[in-house]
């Protein structure tokens, strides 16, 4: 039987563990975060109103959320819409645009935090059914104007409402990042007080899906702030180098398992990036 004090100690030590929940901020996945992880609901607007409307504590639960904008080449337009899918007609993305816009002058705080909404744009690298069919460059140029627009839809209603926001963008193509920033209309030209904007660099799957894994050196030049990895994939080598580099990271996770759980307590993201907010949410604060 254990001694008093040291029941003291134990409980102690359980109490600093359960209290010792990372300070990170968390992202709505493809703006679908409301429910169980479902993919058939992620990138379309009815997800997105829920996901936006999650509350816990009379608080929203998410500090941001994730958008995917993807420049479909058939139609010549951009969507709000992970991929070309044959079974449903996706959403302009300036309609996702303009619903989180429209959330900047709410009552009350528009993210747990409190100070600052996050609004992340993935930037999709391919322009059909293939992920090897990728954009032309005037299609780059059409997409990269496309971001802008968005970006602009927040900007102007974060300003209107006084409302601070940080604007990421995001890609697994180093291609389609450098025709962002080499744009005139990349908004690094002309920052603003209440506007922060972030670079941010994919870095997903090492096996041979298909999805792709760039190397560090494939963004060299580009601004960089920010990288994302898959808790599951990310080498050690690759974390060390993101860090040593002060770059924030952006932890992606589809399903929350224990595992992923561990995974956040020892690579403390910046950003976690999940299907499951309020769960998140609850373990966060727990």
């Amino acid at each position: 039987m254990r001694r008093a004090s040291e029941l003291v100690v134990l409980a102690a030590t359980l109490l600093a563990a359960a209290c010792d929940r990372p300070d990170a901020l968390v992202l709505c996945h493809n703006a679908n975060c409301a429910g169980p992880p479902d993919p058939d609901r992620d990138d379309t607007i009815a997800a997105l109103k829920a996901s936006l409307a999650l509350e816990y504590g009379g608080r929203p639960v998410i500090d941001g959320i994730e958008i995917d904008v993807f420049w479909n080449g058939a139609r010549g337009r951009c969507e709000f819409a992970h991929d070309v899918e044959t079974d449903r007609s996706p959403a302009l993305a300036v309609e996702a645009a303009q619903m989180i816009a429209a959330g900047f002058s709410r009552s009350g705080p528009i993210a747990w935090n409190d100070e600052r909404f996050h609004v992340k744009m993935e930037i999709k690298d391919f322009v059909g059914m293939s992920r090897h069919d990728h954009h032309t460059a005037a299609q780059r140029a059409a997409h990269a104007a496309c971001t802008f627009d968005l970006y602009e839809i927040w900007r102007d209603a974060a300003i209107r409402a006084g409302r601070p926001i940080r604007v990421i963008f995001d890609s697994l193509s180093p291609t389609l990042l450098r025709a962002v920033v080499a744009n005139p209309r990349w908004p690094g030209k002309h920052p603003h007080a209440d506007v922060e904007l972030a670079l941010s660099a994919d870095f997903l799957d090492p096996t041979r899906t298909g999805l792709g894994n760039p190397t560090l050196s494939e963004f060299e030049g580009l601004p960089l702030d920010i990288v994302e990895y898959h808790w599951n994939w990310v080498t050690d080598g690759q974390y060390q180098a993101w860090r040593s580099m002060g770059l924030e990271t952006t932890m992606w996770m589809f399903s929350a398992t224990v595992e992923a759980f561990d995974a956040i307590e020892t690579l403390r993201p910046t950003y976690i990036l999940t299907s499951e907010a309020p769960l998140v949410r609850r373990w966060l604060e727990y």
